[in-house]
């Protein structure tokens, strides 16, 4: 059969193959934002500290002693280190499902900030973080915890994908 025969097919039968597509892209979506450990990605934490910026309105990175980055609540950076320590690059490092769930008590605490260096991501433009920042933005609304911000930035990157 060829790709047009399929389509035919599916639309005949009331299936059509952009409703399969959402469908199994939810699922399997779904799957990957929530069953893969946060920042288990080498550049994921630098990407969702730049979402985060981006969600608070912050559209350019700041600089502090010349270095390009953001000022973020000290919360979001301590959920990023005692998440995953030293997991980057170290396949045979595993992050621990209890210390993931002792991170859901943590308060967001936007007054105590700290500045963090964004060498590689303080250059993209904000446009690309908007699916993530707008998703953190309402789970800031909410009064989630950092480690709940990073799993809401991820569905809001697979909202925009399906779309």
């Amino acid at each position: 059969m060829t790709s047009a025969e399929v389509t035919a097919r599916a639309t005949y039968t009331g299936v059509r193959p952009e409703r399969i597509f959402l469908v199994v892209g939810a699922v399997f979506g779904l799957l990957i934002v929530f069953v893969t450990p946060p920042f288990q990605a080498p550049d994921e934490y630098a990407h969702f500290y730049r979402a985060f910026q981006v969600s608070e309105g912050g559209l350019l990175a700041q600089r502090h002693n010349g270095v390009p980055g953001a000022w973020l609540p000290t919360s979001v950076l301590t959920t990023a280190e005692r998440a995953a320590p030293g997991i980057a690059f170290h396949p045979e490092k595993k992050e621990r499902l209890e210390d993931l769930l002792a991170l859901i008590e943590m308060p967001l605490a936007s007054e105590w900030r700290s500045f963090t260096d964004l060498p590689n991501t303080a250059r993209y433009v904000p446009l690309l973080y908007l699916p993530q920042a707008a998703a953190i933005g309402v789970g800031r609304i909410l009064g989630l915890a950092p480690i709940l911000l990073t799993y809401a930035g991820r569905a809001g990157n697979l909202a925009a994908w399906l779309c």
